[in-house]
């Protein structure tokens, strides 16, 4: 079997597709040998994986999206799985398709891409012309989570649940030489709207914790509004190294999203021995409140009993090392390989 996997979202940051895309080809490469696995790459990719492939249809492009299954055409493959919801317009006959959908939260999320309802209206539509295209073409649908798969399941298709798995952060044991608050909340992420940023910062100023909060993101944090200098601290992107840094001193992580169809970030927290405080939205609520502290949407008087209080609060550490191993990557994707074998009636070679 020769495989294509459409690794055009990797990128020269670590984002969490980017990690999963990694994840999925070295597994197909095991699977079916490397030499049998192609891999779509964007041509501004600096590390490139082996036997890249550079395509220039950029994903979520309505115009490459229908011009993606004349490149298709170009290339020799059996199986061609794409690491995000997003295929071509049309699909090659005697093919196997395969899609992962992380989350349809542009579709769930009010005013995901605007709070102008017209202008967010029309972008809805036009990925759902994207992606419900391209799940259309998917003869096996993959979710990362039992939220994920619920949404996809409400949008007329049907798919297997198989998690991500908990990335062990690529650090040394030395430290970063960063300076950190003796005590401090921790956030890291972008500042989309569904993220919830400008609400948490705002129940944090009216707590009366004497803790620092640090919000570590790429994005511009102005569009927070005034940041007193003495209660929350702004980082930019940082590597794996200070990362880490962060999740072992912090008193906890918060991730206060509206929607979220897997989490990562919960999972990488509690991999490194750090509270965790979070929502329950969307895939959020599938943690076990025995793992974490959550709060309901908006409830800013638990969030700020949270913050006032997180040093009172301990966790089962046996509970949350049973289920880092259900997240596990190399479990997960076996399982994912031998369903898909069995469903599609794949061969390896």
């Amino acid at each position: 079997m020769k495989v294509l996997l459409d690794g055009r979202l990797l990128s020269n940051k670590i984002t969490g597709i980017h990690r999963y895309s990694v994840e999925l080809i070295k597994s197909y490469q095991t699977e079916y040998g490397i030499e049998n696995v192609q891999v779509l790459v964007m041509p501004d990719l600096i590390e490139k994986p082996a036997n890249a492939v550079v395509c220039h249809c950029v994903p979520f492009n309505l115009f490459h999206f229908f011009r993606f299954h004349s490149f298709l055409q170009t290339l020799d493959f059996d199986i061609y799985h794409s690491l995000y919801y997003s295929n071509s317009y049309k699909k090659l006959k005697n093919k196997k398709y395969i899609s992962t959908v992380h989350d349809l939260m542009y579709s769930v999320v009010p005013h995901f891409f605007s709070s102008n309802p017209i202008v967010n209206t029309l972008a809805v539509r036009y990925y759902d012309i994207i992606v419900k295209r391209s799940l259309k073409n998917s003869d096996y649908i993959i979710s990362v989570s039992k939220t994920t798969q619920a949404d996809v399941n409400a949008m007329g298709f049907s798919s297997k649940v198989f998690y991500e798995g908990v990335n062990q952060l690529s650090a040394s044991t030395s430290s970063s030489q960063i300076t950190l608050p003796q005590s401090f909340f921790f956030y890291c992420g972008n500042l989309r709207n569904h993220k919830n940023i400008g609400w948490m910062k705002d129940v944090f100023l009216q707590s009366k914790t004497d803790k620092k909060l640090i919000i570590c993101t790429k994005d511009d944090v102005s569009v927070l509004g005034d940041m007193p200098s003495d209660k929350i601290i702004t980082m930019s992107y940082v590597s794996d190294l200070v990362l880490m840094e962060l999740y072992t001193k912090a008193s906890a992580f918060v991730y206060p999203s509206i929607y979220e169809g897997f989490g990562l970030p919960v999972l990488e927290a509690l991999q490194n021995n750090c509270k965790v405080i979070c929502s329950d939205g969307g895939a959020l609520k599938e943690f076990d409140k025995g793992i974490v502290l959550s709060f309901s949407l908006y409830d800013s008087e638990q969030l700020k009993h949270y913050f006032e209080n997180i040093d009172d609060y301990d966790f089962d550490k046996a509970l949350i090392n049973k289920m880092l191993n259900l997240y596990n990557w190399e479990s997960q994707l076996s399982l994912m390989h031998t369903d898909m074998q069995k469903t599609l009636g794949l061969k390896k070679n």
